[in-house]
């Protein structure tokens, strides 16, 4: 077996293994598995230098097969970090490339401008500001055995001035580029004799309305996104509320909305839709369209209870676990029990919420039976629908999913409440999709102002714990306080039992002692009222086994900043 070897060049140090007998550790071989899967080789560095995120913080280099790897590795890099690239100078020799710079795209200097008043001339300010930022690649022999390869021979990391966030980055020249289906629209647009304004603004309306017609050329059904919406879906689209009751339209069409909440637990809208009907079919599209426009599915989403709804769901979006709004049940009890119950109905009320806050489906199947046999209700058609449908209402089944603490469609009721203040019965069709947006800008605007208010007025500590000045630094404000009352109230869980990685907490509930098992091995950790992965904030009972086991540093896996 041929051994790595080890090349120093100017404060570099990184490792390769000759080709022929190693493929899998030159980058010709991952070119078709993209940039993530690229094997990198250690190196230690007083630049600290790199091409991804993750390789800055472990001093990692990639060993290019040729030049045009290197320039689309450091092109990859400056992408992540808010900077475009250019090829600069090069040494030749026999006409033959021996060594060329890679450099930011604000490398050299500005030149002075000659201006001829009587001319037209564009006044535009360059954008070089003498950045040092650079890879140099050189093709040389590195030991008189092996033949010449290319090197990466200098690194220089530092730039001279700010770097572009990821939404600046997209309005650089290089990166604004037109794909061949759009081109050809935009030809077939020019031909039709549209001007620029119109082609573009036909192009927006293409990308954020989808609709289909029926067989008379009437409109049929409606979906529709606003812009803003695509970037909220991409940070909080693994939990949606769907909801169809709102109907105050003049065409008394439902109207579907798509909604979820942001890491500052406020409601954002998704997606709208104005539908014909409610019947399978009709939903069957709208949920293919909405896949579709946003590129993915959710890992969970919230509806009412409908038949149609749920068989649409399951056929377009398999993937997705599917539950019922807690609310829209509850709803229906006074209708179900009011008059069977009379006086136990409040009652009976308590104990159905008692069923629902429990986390451990063995206490929920235990008490279950023994709530419905105090009230005589073991033949009731409706609580035996309750129980059948058990899996996709009661939390203690749905731990195991993400929610957000979301249970109910209350998030769409409140932008419904929103969508009055500016919508009629009276509204046109066309107006109406107008102010929906207005909804949408709305919240982007109170999202700003909540941005605004966090960096102005930063949640303040309540304790010494180190835990708890991780979590301020990272989290927003509504999630920072969640994790705030978890771990002030882990002081009042006792620690049962451990052993070794494993923990019983012990705490008291409405007079009884109550148990959870905790695992904690110093990196992962797991509790059985599955909080964490219900909510997105560690629960109390960690925070205890974390205490008594003196932690003071969180993984960042168990602070999300969704």
């Amino acid at each position: 077996m041929c051994c790595p070897y080890q090349i120093t060049a100017q404060n570099l140090t990184f490792q390769f293994s000759p080709q022929s007998q190693y493929p899998f550790l030159f980058p010709s071989f991952y070119m078709n598995y993209g940039v993530n899967n690229y094997p990198l080789s250690p190196i230690n560095s007083t630049t600290n230098s790199s091409f991804s995120q993750q390789s800055i913080r472990h001093n990692i280099l990639p060993v290019p097969s040729n030049f045009q790897e290197a320039f689309v590795f450091y092109e990859s890099y400056a992408k992540q970090n808010g900077f475009v690239v250019r090829k600069d100078r090069s040494e030749k020799k026999n006409d033959r490339i021996l060594r060329r710079d890679i450099n930011c795209h604000r490398a050299g200097k500005k030149r002075s401008k000659s201006f001829n008043v009587s001319k037209h001339q564009r006044t535009r300010e360059s954008i070089k500001c003498g950045c040092k930022a650079h890879i140099r690649i050189t093709f040389k022999r590195s030991f008189d055995i092996f033949p010449e390869e290319w090197h990466i021979t200098k690194f220089v990391k530092e730039h001279n001035h700010e770097l572009l966030s990821p939404e600046a980055m997209r309005f650089l020249p290089v990166n604004r580029t037109i794909t061949l289906e759009d081109e050809k629209q935009i030809l077939l647009f020019k031909d039709a004799g549209l001007n620029v304004r119109q082609i573009i603004r036909v192009m927006e309306l293409q990308k954020q309305y989808v609709y289909t017609l029926d067989e008379k050329g009437r409109l049929e059904n409606l979906f529709w996104c606003h812009p803003q919406s695509y970037e909220w879906y991409g940070k909080y689209g693994d939990v949606v509320v769907f909801d169809t009751t709102y109907k105050v339209n003049a065409y008394d069409m439902p109207c579907a909305l798509f909604v979820g909440i942001n890491n500052y637990g406020k409601t954002v809208l998704f997606g709208s839709a104005l539908l014909r009907n409610e019947t399978t079919d009709t939903f069957r599209w709208l949920m293919k369209t909405f896949v579709t426009t946003m590129k993915k599915s959710s890992k969970t989403i919230i509806t009412d209870q409908d038949k149609c709804m749920s068989e649409a769901i399951a056929i377009e979006m398999p993937t997705t676990k599917h539950s019922y709004c807690i609310w829209h049940i509850t709803s229906k009890f006074s209708c179900w029990f009011t008059a069977l119950l009379r006086t136990e109905y409040q009652n009976w009320c308590s104990d159905f919420y008692k069923l629902y806050r429990m986390t451990s489906i063995e206490e929920f199947e235990d008490n279950w039976f023994l709530t419905v046999d105090k009230y005589n209700l073991q033949k009731n058609k409706h609580v035996q629908g309750l129980y059948e449908l058990r899996k996709s209402w009661a939390p203690a089944y749905l731990r195991n999913y993400f929610f957000g603490g979301m249970t109910s469609t209350q998030r769409s009721e409140s932008i419904n409440g929103v969508i009055k203040r500016f919508v009629s019965s009276h509204t046109s069709l066309r107006d109406f999709v107008k102010q929906v947006d207005l909804v949408v800008e709305e919240m982007r605007s109170r999202q700003v102002h909540d941005n605004m208010l966090a960096t102005l007025r930063p949640t303040s500590l309540k304790t010494k714990s180190p835990l708890e000045k991780q979590a301020h630094d990272v989290l927003t404000p509504f999630a920072f306080k969640k994790f705030q009352e978890e771990l002030e109230r882990a002081s009042q869980y006792l620690i049962e039992h451990s052993d070794g990685n494993q923990f019983i907490i012990r705490y008291f509930e409405q007079g009884n002692h109550k148990f959870h098992s905790v695992f904690w091995d110093g990196d992962t950790a797991l509790c059985s009222c599955k909080t964490f992965e219900f909510w997105g904030i560690l629960c109390r009972h960690i925070f205890r086994a974390l205490i008594h086991k003196d932690c003071f540093m969180l993984s960042h896996v168990y602070l999300p900043r969704r």
